[in-house]
């Protein structure tokens, strides 16, 4: 693994990582008022993409940070439909 791919992977885990305090404030006030389903759900959609493509090309990376990417968005969604107006 080259320096670029282990940067690589550590930002992509790190991006995908950073919308997991909105999953904790969703499910911890058990709101999600304020917070955009349509946003989350195009967000869904590209790590869905981007995990298929890395897939293809083999490619750690893209696997690894858009795999966890997804299911943190996938995550924030289904709080958005449990607890929130639909936006």
């Amino acid at each position: 693994m080259t320096f670029l791919s282990a940067l690589a992977t550590i930002f992509g885990v790190a991006s995908a990582v950073a919308i997991f305090p909105q999953v904790l404030k969703i499910y911890s006030r058990k709101s999600a008022e304020d917070v955009s389903i349509l946003t989350y759900l195009f967000f869904f959609a590209g790590t869905i993409v981007w995990l298929f493509y890395g897939l293809e090309l083999e490619n750690l990376p893209i696997v690894l940070g858009n795999s966890i990417g997804g299911i943190l968005n996938a995550a924030v969604v289904y709080g958005c439909l449990m607890y929130g107006r639909i936006r």
